[in-house]
């Protein structure tokens, strides 16, 4: 039973932190837009605005995720790396 708890706590995290991304999936292949496809440049235009804004998004939020391993030290920042090199 605290397997299955475990597994649906697992779930909603990643649904919380992803939820923009699934909105932008959703919303790129949905016929339902806030302008018709069918009008040119407008129409896709939406589209492309929401992928651009959540490509963003997701790069934002790697560098954060990036930034934190190297503080806790988990990956090695590129300066150390380079100085074990040269030695």
């Amino acid at each position: 039973m605290s397997s299955n708890r475990k597994q649906e706590s697992k779930l909603l995290s990643v649904l919380k932190e992803n939820w923009l991304l699934l909105f932008a999936i959703l919303y790129i292949i949905s016929p339902i837009d806030v302008i018709p496809d069918w009008i040119p440049v407008a129409g896709q235009g939406d589209d492309a605005l929401v992928l651009i804004i959540e490509l963003i998004n997701q790069l934002r939020k790697f560098k954060q995720k990036r930034a934190s391993k190297v503080i806790d030290g988990e990956i090695e920042s590129s300066e150390s790396i380079q100085h074990d090199q040269k030695t």
